[in-house]
Formats: C-alpha cells, sequence, structure tokens
C-alpha cells in the first residue's frame, strides 16, 4: 500500500496513551514519536501558567532540536498539546512537511457551552476562542471527529471549511465481550460525569422503570466540581433501589465490568457538544459488541450509526423514551443479538483504529 511508505512524526505533549498512535501503528505505517510530558498549563483555570512560561522556550528548543535530524513526511500534534503547536510549526517549515493538529475539544465549547465554567463574552471567553482559532490556524490540516463538528468550527471561529479532515476519533478493538452470569437485566452507563451525558435522563429512566424488579442500572465513572455529589444525592432524593454507583473503574477494567451488561447507554443530553459529537464510549460500546441505546442526534446519524440497525436512537432528554428503549430491549432477545452484531460490524468498517487510520492515512497521501 502507498502510504506504507509514508512516515508521520507525532509532537509535543502526550498523555500516558495516545489516541492517534494507533491509527498508524494498526495498520503498519511507520511512526516517529517527539513527545514530552503534558504540561500543568490549563487554559480555563490558568493554572500553571507561570512556570509554562518559564520553561516553555527550554521545552520548545528541545523538541525542536529532537525533531529535526529524524525523517518523516508529515507533523501530528494531538491533544493536549496545543501549547507545543508554536514549536511543530518551526519544525514543519524548516522540514518543509504539513503540520497536523487534532483536538478532543474546543477550549470556548468545553468551558463556555458545555460546562458553564466561564461566562460567555466575558473576556475569558474570547480568550479561549482566540485559543482555538489560533491553534486551527497554526496547522495546515485539523483533524475533527465529525462533519458537524467541522461545521461548529467553521462558524464559531471563522475558518475556512477546507482547513479540516474529519477522522473518527473511533477505539482500539479489544474484541467482543464474552457475556458475564449475572443476575436480572443489567443497563451499563460508564464515563465522565459531564452535561452532555445526560445522566439525569438516564436517572429518570431508572425510576419509570422500578416497577420491574428485574433491570437494574449500573453507573461508572466519575466527574468534576461535586459532580458525583449532585449524582449521589439525585439517586437518593429519587429513591432509587435499582441503581448502583459504582464509581470510577481503571481502563484495564472496564471491559469485566461491562461484560456483566445486557444492554449499554451512551449520551442523552441535548447539547451543542451532544449535536456535534461521537463520544469514546460510543466506539467502544459497538466494538464490545453490546447493543447500544443513545441519542438520536445528527453527529450519530452522520456517522452512518442507524436506528434499529446499529443501535436505539432515542430522542435526547426524553426519559420515557429511554426507559421504553430499555424495556423493549430486554423483552426482545433477537434485536438485542442484531443490534450487537451489526454495531460490531459497523466498529470494524469505520470506528477501529485500523479502519479509521486507513481513511486519514489515504487523507494524508492527498496533502503531502
Amino acid at each position: 500500500m502507498l502510504y506504507r511508505a509514508m512516515k508521520v512524526c507525532l509532537f509535543g505533549a502526550m498523555n500516558e496513551w495516545s489516541f492517534c498512535a494507533p491509527y498508524f501503528k494498526e495498520n503498519g505505517a511507520p511512526l516517529a514519536c517527539v513527545t514530552a510530558a503534558p504540561s500543568r498549563f490549563h487554559p480555563v483555570s490558568y493554572s500553571g501558567f507561570a512556570l509554562f512560561l518559564l520553561t516553555a522556550p527550554i521545552r520548545w528548543l528541545a523538541l525542536v532540536l529532537r525533531a529535526l535530524p529524524k525523517k518523516f513526511d508529515a507533523l501530528l500534534v494531538e491533544s493536549p498539546g496545543f501549547y507545543d503547536l508554536p514549536a511543530a510549526k518551526v519544525v514543519a517549515a524548516i522540514k518543509r512537511v504539513p503540520l497536523l493538529w487534532f483536538p478532543l475539544t474546543s477550549h470556548y465549547n468545553r468551558a463556555v457551552e458545555d460546562l458553564g465554567y466561564v461566562k460567555a463574552n466575558s473576556f475569558k471567553a474570547r480568550l479561549l476562542a482566540w485559543f482555538d482559532r489560533t491553534e486551527c490556524r497554526l496547522a495546515d490540516k485539523v483533524l475533527l471527529n465529525t462533519n458537524q463538528e467541522i461545521t461548529y468550527y467553521v462558524q464559531k471561529f471563522g475558518l475556512p471549511r477546507e482547513k479540516f479532515v474529519r477522522v473518527f476519533l473511533g477505539a482500539e478493538d479489544g474484541g467482543p465481550l464474552p457475556a458475564k452470569a449475572h443476575e436480572g437485566f443489567n443497563a451499563v452507563f460508564w464515563g465522565r460525569f459531564a452535561p452532555i451525558h445526560g445522566l439525569d435522563v438516564i436517572l429518570q429512566a431508572a425510576k419509570l422503570l422500578e416497577t420491574d424488579k428485574t433491570i437494574r442500572l449500573t453507573v461508572i465513572g466519575h466527574g468534576d466540581k461535586g459532580a458525583e455529589e449532585k449524582l449521589r444525592q439525585r439517586v437518593h432524593d429519587l429513591a432509587l433501589k435499582n441503581v448502583s454507583l459504582r464509581g470510577f473503574v481503571p481502563r484495564e477494567r472496564l471491559r469485566e465490568a461491562v461484560a456483566e451488561a445486557d444492554v449499554v447507554l451512551g449520551i442523552f443530553a441535548d447539547t451543542g457538544k451532544a449535536n456535534f459529537v461521537v463520544p469514546h464510549k460510543v466506539y467502544e460500546a459497538l466494538s464490545f459488541a453490546k447493543p447500544l441505546v443513545t441519542a438520536d442526534t445528527p453527529a450519530m446519524r452522520g456517522a452512518g450509526i442507524r436506528n434499529n440497525g446499529h443501535a436505539l436512537l432515542v430522542q435526547p432528554e426524553n426519559p420515557k423514551a429511554l426507559a421504553d428503549a430499555i424495556g423493549r430491549l430486554k423483552a426482545d432477545s433477537v434485536l438485542r443479538e442484531r443490534l450487537a452484531e451489526n454495531g460490531r460490524k459497523r466498529f470494524g468498517e469505520c470506528f477501529s483504529k485500523q479502519a479509521a487510520g486507513k481513511e486519514l492515512l489515504r487523507g494524508l497521501q492527498a496533502i503531502v
């Protein structure tokens, strides 16, 4: 294959696990790495900013000097490495290669529109929008998860659509989960306790389902700013006896926890972000070959996730629709099997790191 001769250099800050590296490794494509530990600088709270200003020149110089001797055809910076884009731009200019940027989320959308940490039209909100806009302008191409997310960036930050390339975030393929013996019918949610997930919708659906003593809902995860306390209080206020709060489960134990699921739950909020992203957990659910219920959003439809085909898609912010979907799946084992099989097939075709990586590598042929 032509793309096997191409070499991409992963540059700048990287978390414990890279979400971009598997695109290349799963396809046998060569990959160079010039990476560093993430900075403590956070653009919302500005924690670590003073230390970052003092250390950035040394950090950037070290990255540049390490990158220049290497041979590669494109330079890729992934989230959270936005603060290393200036150094990447220097390397890309000297090496005459395209610079790619893959943000997992917009600073502005997350802090202002999604979590509400920052007031719209405030100085900090304008600064966050400037960060988003400038990051994209520094890059030759920006990789985003859905076409709907591309539209958001184009409209919100006034950027040209041709700047962007759609690449599914996808998930690594750990294979279908074997069934694990358990009592009753178990619907499982996992993820951070963020607005996009619509956890209150899930709890209200649990309330509607409480007359069926065989159905249980398990919530796995954690959240920010007292989200866990609010969740526990909400469970208490609704007097829910059919909900189990498991707390945080490490990634290496997640498969075991989800193996007990008869159905897995996606997102159910009706927010701007919910309408333009397909969360990582949705890709994971499809890879696990578990029947999925999630909100019917433009992003889900845009990714080709079909209602009654790959998942049950329900109206956002509608507890009754969610409760009905869970009840329907409990009553119909054939539907459960069909959704699990078709979802798994869709994952392999489009959302595995190998499939998404092939799409990215084909796109790079037109850029390099």
